[in-house]
């Protein structure tokens, strides 16, 4: 709040080079941040500064070949990776990154831009670059091979700007 700089976190690649994070994301209770690389997930704990993370975890293992565009935690402890190649991946949690499911990239028409949790932990909205739709995923399920439903978005189709959307604290709303 005063603008004074608390800690740093840095991450470097298999040359040794210093590297940026694409997305990342707190866990609920503040405690953790998960961080998007290429092609991997890094976890840090907030009370531990520095270089050395909690994991680096290899996401290409589990059909994630591209950037992490986006990260979201689940208040249940689950995590969603969405990338530039049109997946999505589900993990169980940030501190071993388990697989749960992918949810495949014939669902998206481009990257994944966005992706969001419901208040309550049910469920699981995406959104992507140049698509139409916003999709909704149920995570009882345990597996990503239809959505729940999609919502439609015509105004996005043409535009290579990243639309976001935002759901109610309540979940009664989507924006």
């Amino acid at each position: 709040t005063d603008g004074l700089l608390r800690c740093t976190y840095k991450t470097h690649d298999s040359g040794d080079e210093l590297t940026s994070a694409y997305s990342l994301c707190f866990d609920p209770a503040g405690e953790n941040l998960v961080c998007g690389y290429k092609k991997a997930a890094v976890t840090y704990c907030l009370q531990r500064p520095g270089a050395q993370p909690l994991g680096v975890f290899d996401l290409s293992a589990h059909g994630q070949n591209e950037i992490i565009s986006t990260v979201a935690l689940s208040r249940f402890g689950m995590v969603a990776c969405g990338s530039y190649d049109g997946t999505v991946g589900l993990y169980t949690d940030a501190g071993s990154f388990k697989p749960y499911f992918l949810i495949p990239k014939m669902h998206h028409r481009s990257g994944v831009t966005q992706v969001m949790f419901s208040p309550c932990g049910g469920f699981l909205y995406t959104g992507g670059r140049k698509d139409g739709k916003i999709h909704c995923w149920e995570m009882r399920a345990g597996s990503g091979a239809k959505p729940l439903y999609s919502l439609a978005r015509p105004q996005v189709k043409k535009t290579n700007q990243t639309i976001a959307f935002d759901i109610h604290p309540h979940g009664g709303h989507l924006y």
